[in-house]
């Protein structure tokens, strides 16, 4: 009897329950204008931030290049000459005290910094003319793209850091060593010897 009861009651609950659950799927498919409104808005929101988006990652590349054209030479310098340039310059130089011992930054391009680009142009292995011509521009500009990045100043010590060090001295600046050494492939007894040390 108790097995009887138990089906009947669930049977009742089946036919109850399952139309009460009809009602509430209509009345949830009944589209309620309020929540259209609201949907309508967050669209138009979503719209607006991914416009916004756009233009942020436009502003970003703008300001990239801007930052490389500050800290870009533009044209040879020499003895006699002012500007901003001449201010990157001199920059660029004091970040190394055996270069640019003096370290002043004032535009004018003088008696010390063109001492300054000779000892440049020494480390870098170009002729040590005092001026900057086409080939210490072309160092300068590779040393300002690889050193200054987006922090839209030169860092102190760029001179001296190892990857610009290996730039300079024509070395590939992920190696240890010129690409125009020869390489030489080592005989089987040298590989042997060596992991014999080790």
């Amino acid at each position: 009897m108790r097995k009887k009861y138990i089906i009947f009651t669930l049977v009742l609950a089946l036919f109850f329950g399952g139309s009460s659950f009809a009602l509430a799927q209509e009345e949830k498919n009944t589209p309620d204008p309020e929540i259209e409104q609201l949907l309508i808005q967050l669209q138009e929101l979503y719209e607006q931030i991914r416009a916004l988006n756009e233009q942020i990652q436009q502003l970003r590349q703008q300001q990239r290049t801007l930052q490389q054209e500050m800290f870009q030479l533009t044209r040879q310098l020499q003895e006699g000459m002012r500007g901003e340039d001449v201010e990157v310059l001199q920059q660029l130089l004091a970040t190394d005290p055996e270069i640019y011992p003096e370290g002043l930054v004032t535009g004018y391009f003088g008696p010390l910094t063109k001492i300054a680009v000779r000892r440049f142009q020494k480390m870098a292995g170009i002729d040590q003319a005092g001026r900057v011509g086409p080939q210490t521009m072309v160092r300068i500009n590779q040393i300002l793209n690889e050193g200054v990045g987006p922090q839209s100043h030169i860092p102190p010590g760029l001179l001296k850091a190892p990857g610009i060090n290996r730039l300079l001295s024509g070395a590939h600046p992920h190696y240890p060593f010129s690409f125009d050494d020869e390489f030489v492939t080592p005989t089987e007894d040298e590989v042997f010897e060596e992991d014999e040390e080790e």
